[in-house]
């Protein structure tokens, strides 16, 4: 559940202060995480009870669903991470909740709850496969509420609800480029949703499917890509542009370029943003994409060298070598095409790279030789039936998370 909704403070939210070992629930600043080291616990708990006391208000809860301290905890929290922001006599809250290491993607509550368009993730993450998404590299925005501190009870102005928002999502945005989240799943009503587009742009805001209940009245999943709203809000020469320019002046010096894609490192030097930078020779060594290179490429000059020993063989080791180390790439990209692309006669083309590529250096092997003993023929065949049950494995697993994705629940 992700909608704004505020009410007024209740008495579940005041107690809360007055368990034994809580201190004031004063914070140094207006807003603060669950992951700061000396005032993490203390925001937890203001946030836990912000949601308690405004799901009870709205009656997405009852009194017996509450713990023996009279807070709502559900099976998200121990995977949680929550933001709290103090302003303009209000307390508002907001949690991001991180996927599991064993469900990932589904393993956060709009993937369980809603049916979600697995192509529209792909696109929105920037992936080619739904398995290539890890479990840190998602996570799911929900829980924004508030709650005032005067005991009025009536709504705040659309313009307060817009900065308390801008507030929490803005923090968020910081710990996900620190952390390199590739994508944000949320399931907002179409108030919020109205917010969202304002403060990041409605291209931005990815619709994975219909809305539905979930907690509450109808909300709608939607995806979001971090990086790609820093961008578009650097990119922005409107009025709305440049203050959005400004508060991620304000949050962003300092963030890591561990997880940064180039363009969006580019666009933030662009801008005077500070960085923490990490060495050159640090990022290749961590870099995905160049260990999957590496990895192919080392497996393929270590596959050939053994054929040196082999008397059958007649032909050029170093050729052979040559061959299995220069379709690797061909190889790689065919995959990727054959798994990721939108046209059918891409999808075909990529395919027959891939196969084409794969045969390649087996083809000249058997080529060059004969009468080769039974365990080389084994020793070749099991190489083809590791990497096609590997492939097989690969596109089932992909084929088991978009039906889950798909599932109505």
């Amino acid at each position: 559940m992700n909608e704004y909704i505020e009410t007024s403070s209740l008495p579940h939210y005041s107690s809360v202060d007055e368990t034994d070992d809580a201190p004031s629930l004063t914070l140094p600043s207006e807003i603060m995480s669950s992951s700061d080291p000396t005032y993490g616990s203390r925001v937890r708990r203001i946030a836990q009870a912000i949601h308690t006391e405004v799901y009870l208000a709205n009656r997405f809860i009852s009194e017996d669903q509450l713990d023996p301290e009279g807070v709502f905890i559900d099976e998200y929290s121990s995977r949680s991470d929550y933001v709290v922001s103090e302003k303009d006599n209000r307390r508002s809250a907001c949690r991001y909740i991180h996927a599991s290491k064993k469900g990932g993607i589904l393993s956060l509550p709009t993937a369980q709850h809603f049916s979600v368009n697995p192509q529209i993730i792909k696109e929105a993450a920037g992936i080619h496969r739904l398995s290539d998404l890890k479990p840190r590299e998602v996570i799911e925005v929900s829980g924004l509420a508030s709650v005032r501190l005067d005991g009025e009870t009536e709504y705040s102005s659309q313009s307060s609800k817009l900065d308390a928002t801008r507030l929490l999502y803005a923090s968020i945005l910081r710990h996900s480029l620190d952390g390199g989240h590739k994508l944000w799943l949320l399931n907002t009503d179409k108030y919020l949703l109205r917010s969202l587009e304002l403060l990041i742009g409605k291209e931005q805001i990815h619709r994975l499917g219909e809305e539905a209940e979930y907690m509450g009245p109808p909300t709608i999943p939607v995806a979001i890509n971090p990086q790609d709203v820093v961008r578009a809000a650097f990119a922005d020469t409107t009025n709305f542009g440049v203050m959005k320019q400004q508060y991620l002046r304000e949050e962003l010096p300092g963030v890591s370029t561990k997880y940064l894609s180039n363009e969006t490192k580019a666009v933030l030097i662009e801008n005077n943003i500070e960085l923490n930078e990490e060495s050159k020779m640090k990022r290749l060594l961590t870099n995905r994409r160049v260990l999957a290179y590496t990895a192919i490429i080392g497996y393929s000059s270590l596959r050939a060298l053994p054929t040196a020993g082999v008397e059958e063989f007649h032909g050029s080791v170093p050729l052979l070598w040559g061959i299995d180390v220069g379709t690797a790439v061909p190889y790689t990209w065919g995959l990727i095409e054959t798994v990721a692309a939108k046209k059918i006669s891409r999808r075909v083309a990529g395919g027959a790279v891939a196969a084409g590529s794969f045969v390649a250096p087996y083809a000249y092997f058997w080529a060059e030789g004969q009468d080769y003993p039974p365990y080389i023929n084994a020793i070749a065949g099991g190489l083809i039936g590791l990497a096609t049950t590997l492939e097989i494995s690969k596109v089932r697993r992909d084929t088991k998370i978009a039906r889950s994705l798909q599932a109505t629940p």
